[in-house]
């Protein structure tokens, strides 16, 4: 152990505490930063725990796998204040024979010091969610306001059969998750692109919808026409699907449900953000999201470790550069 002020650090090497499932929801709430997630695409088997604890309780907790030279904390998604950063490295490079510690998809200030890198290379979306689905619509702008009017209303005339339905874990049904996933694919599909949800990650997806899975289905005429997944924890609910037939494009029919789940998680309270997800798509920022951007972060014990990783620094230079191109791209469309 080392304390710091009034907070001690400690390391639990090969071991992820009872405690762990409860503080990270609490103080590190997000999809890339559950045991959950952690659990079902296998990172949890090798992790081992960090842990800052003031009287009694803990103020940061994060998981960490180390490999080969450097360690790299899994958490990812999520906001670190830089002294719970720093505080993180210093005590992992302490315990460890590491030569840099990395830190993937974090959100920090700008750190400045000639033993840290620290690049942005992801985009996340995130909605505020208030109190009440009257003051989110009074949120969001009075042309989207009337595009969901309109489209809902013209929605429900058309088809008159249109149900919105949520499920919550073991209460969704599989084969709803399946048909969603089946409209994604042919989506990316008619894209001519290939979809990353094969059959073992459809088998995740199924397993994380089980554990911490919210899932929405929009109903034609008793068929699955369209919907979300997403999952919960804490008080954030991560996106992870949003697919629609294309035969309801005329509609607006994922944006509609993007919206339906919106409203779902302000009517259930509790939660207190919807992150919708990488990328900056339009449709998030008329349902109210804000941009945050999120870093790349390594801490390298002394200029030696720093020089002898170089090719980890340059490779985290070279995934900067693409971010920053394609977030050009997207704002010249």
């Amino acid at each position: 152990m080392d304390a710091q002020a009034d907070l001690i650090s400690q390391c639990y090497p090969n071991q992820i505490p009872d405690f762990v499932m409860d503080a990270m929801q609490r103080l590190h709430p997000g999809r890339y930063s559950s045991l959950d997630h952690f659990r079902v695409y296998g990172q949890a088997r090798e992790a081992s725990t960090y842990a800052a604890w003031r009287d009694s309780q803990p103020d940061a907790v994060l998981l960490y796998q180390q490999r080969g030279d450097v360690v790299r904390v899994l958490n990812e998604g999520i906001s670190l204040a830089p002294d719970t950063l720093l505080r993180c490295a210093r005590h992992l490079l302490q315990h460890t024979s590491a030569g840099a510690v990395l830190f993937r998809a974090v959100q920090v200030p700008r750190l400045r010091h000639s033993q840290i890198q620290q690049v942005a290379c992801d985009q996340d979306s995130i909605l505020a969610l208030p109190d009440s689905v009257a003051a989110y619509r009074q949120r969001l702008g009075a042309a989207t306001r009337a595009t969901i009017n309109n489209r809902l209303n013209r929605l429900r005339r058309e088809q008159p059969t249109f149900q919105f339905q949520l499920s919550h874990q073991q209460r969704s049904d599989p084969d709803d998750v399946h048909a969603l996933l089946q409209l994604h694919r042919q989506r990316i599909a008619a894209r001519k692109l290939a979809s990353p949800v094969d059959q073992d990650e459809e088998q995740r997806i199924q397993q994380m919808v089980q554990r911490c899975g919210m899932v929405g289905v929009a109903r034609i005429r008793g068929r699955c026409a369209g919907g979300a997944i997403a999952y919960c924890h804490g008080a954030v609910a991560s996106g992870r699907v949003l697919a629609h037939d294309n035969a309801y494009d005329s509609y607006r029919l994922g944006f509609l449900c993007a919206y339906l789940m919106a409203c779902h998680c302000i009517e259930q309270g509790g939660l207190r953000q919807f992150h919708f997800g990488w990328g900056g798509q339009e449709y998030k920022f008329h349902l109210g999201a804000q941009e945050r951007i999120l870093s790349d972060v390594i801490v390298y014990r002394n200029p030696w470790q720093r020089l002898r990783l170089a090719p980890m620094a340059a490779a985290l230079t070279a995934r900067g550069l693409l971010f920053r191109l394609r977030r050009s791209s997207r704002r010249l469309r």
